[in-house]
């Protein structure tokens, strides 16, 4: 399965079990956990500029939670640009920010980059967690060129997202040539 995290283990055993209880093979099972391709912004890596990026979703303090946990533990992350958008799609109350465990960047991010529509209001919540962020980026194409400077090559970042503003981060990969538009992938 190409999906880090616990909360994809327990989707995988929750899959395994209805698969199961309709009488499908187990090496059925396993040949499509093997051949499954990640879906748009659930885990998709991206190739740029000799750097890998992984996009996650996450819309709410629980996903936050576990997308971070993810990337600080599983996969030593250190790389991170953090989108929060408030359109309609994500919904306009983002004090749930306040919930999300942002903590566990404090021993192991060295780059964290604030961005979207309510990266200010996001910049505060990482201050008061006591993380060291680049100053908030509202711009798509910012947050990436700022990204890019703070990174090497051979690194991954961590892209972590509301929707909207995972539709924007992606679309401005998508305008420089770095990803195909979601519908291709």
């Amino acid at each position: 399965m190409p999906l880090g995290g616990l909360y994809n283990c327990y989707n995988v055993l929750a899959a395994y079990a209805v698969a199961r209880s309709i009488d499908l093979a187990p090496s059925y099972i396993a040949e499509r956990l093997r051949t499954f391709k990640a879906a748009f912004g659930r885990q998709e890596r991206i190739e740029f500029r000799g750097r890998h990026l992984v996009l996650v979703l996450s819309k709410n303090p629980a996903g936050f939670n576990e997308t971070v946990r993810t990337a600080v533990e599983l996969a030593k992350g250190k790389h991170f640009v953090i989108g929060l958008n408030d359109r309609k799609a994500d919904g306009t109350d983002v004090s749930w920010i306040w919930d999300v465990d942002f903590e566990q960047l404090q021993d192991h991010a060295s780059v964290v980059i604030p961005a979207g529509v309510r990266a200010h209001d996001l910049a505060v919540r990482l201050k008061y967690a006591g993380i060291a962020a680049e100053a908030p980026q509202t711009d798509p194409g910012k947050a990436l060129d700022l990204l890019i400077k703070s990174t090497s090559e051979g690194d991954t970042a961590y892209l972590l997202c509301t929707y909207t503003a995972m539709l924007d981060l992606r679309a401005e990969l998508v305008r420089r040539g770095w990803a195909s538009p979601y519908w291709e992938t």
